[in-house]
């Protein structure tokens, strides 16, 4: 039984008006829809038999291959009573595969053409994409380098930050603690004070000794220490000098802040007036014994 190649698969399928495509039949071939059997040498790729394609052309035009071969043998006939000999035909046959081959050969070269030139854009394509992948590492390597300098910019910014921050509580503080001892120099400067300012500042050397007395009695006495040093709320004059020490009026001592003069005048006052009790009781007791 006879078999043919691709090649000669696709020019019978031509003459039976189904195909003239060879990318056609070679799908067919590996669909199955052709029967056909790849040949030891792949070069040659698939091979079809007679049975097998006559019956695909028949599926494809049913009663096609019967007319035809009534059409083939009338047509031989016809030729041999116009006096052509079996020579002839062969001859012309053969020419007919020749120029067949020569059309086979044409396409198969175009084919080859058409595959180099795709496989030309094909290496192009992979140079892009490998340029594009090189380029594309070169971005992500140097994004990374400005992400690890924005990182250490903000590290840099937080300390600076940070710094700034203390320093201006560091500027901030001794401002204030410098207006704090303005304002304390400024009140211990003020020579002006009531009597109940005297009595606030002498507060704890007051209690000291009110319990003693009587709430008149020692009204009287913080009274007689007030008018010693102020006069209409003012230190007496003759109690500063130029550099405003103040004098106690009891001791004689010099003074530099005011509280200490004033709870130094008051413990001296009332330290006198226990002495002075005490002396007057044992006089008393004294001349009860005599």
């Amino acid at each position: 039984m006879r078999e043919y190649n691709v090649h000669e698969v696709l020019a019978i399928l031509q003459r039976y008006y189904i195909t003239d495509s060879p990318q056609m039949v070679s799908r067919w071939i590996r669909d199955g829809k052709i029967h056909g059997v790849r040949s030891e040498n792949r070069k040659e790729g698939y091979r079809v038999s007679e049975e097998d394609l006559f019956e695909f052309i028949e599926e494809q035009r049913p009663g096609l291959p019967s007319i035809m071969n009534v059409y083939d043998e009338y047509v031989k006939n016809l030729n041999l009573d116009k006096g052509e000999t079996q020579d002839n035909i062969e001859d012309h046959k053969e020419d007919e595969k020749k120029n067949e081959i020569f059309e086979l050969r044409n396409r198969v070269q175009e084919l080859e053409d058409q595959l180099n030139d795709m496989e030309q854009e094909k290496q192009i394509v992979e140079m892009n994409v490998i340029t594009k992948m090189e380029e594309n590492s070169k971005l992500i390597k140097e994004n990374n380098d400005l992400k690890g300098e924005v990182e250490l910019l903000t590290q840099l910014y937080e300390i600076i930050d940070e710094e700034n921050r203390q320093f201006k509580q560091a500027a901030a503080k001794p401002k204030k603690d410098e207006n704090k001892k303005e304002r304390k120099k400024a009140a211990e400067n003020d020579l002006t004070i009531t009597m109940e300012g005297f009595k606030s500042i002498g507060n704890k050397s007051i209690k000291k000794f009110e319990q003693k007395f009587d709430e008149a009695t020692f009204e009287t006495h913080l009274s007689s220490i007030y008018k010693e040093i102020f006069n209409d709320g003012l230190i007496k004059p003759h109690l500063l000098d130029a550099d405003n020490n103040i004098t106690c009026p009891f001791t004689q001592k010099k003074y530099k802040q005011k509280k200490r003069f004033i709870d130094n005048a008051i413990e001296y006052y009332f330290d006198n007036m226990d002495e002075q009790i005490h002396d007057h009781e044992q006089l008393e007791l004294n001349m009860a014994n005599g």
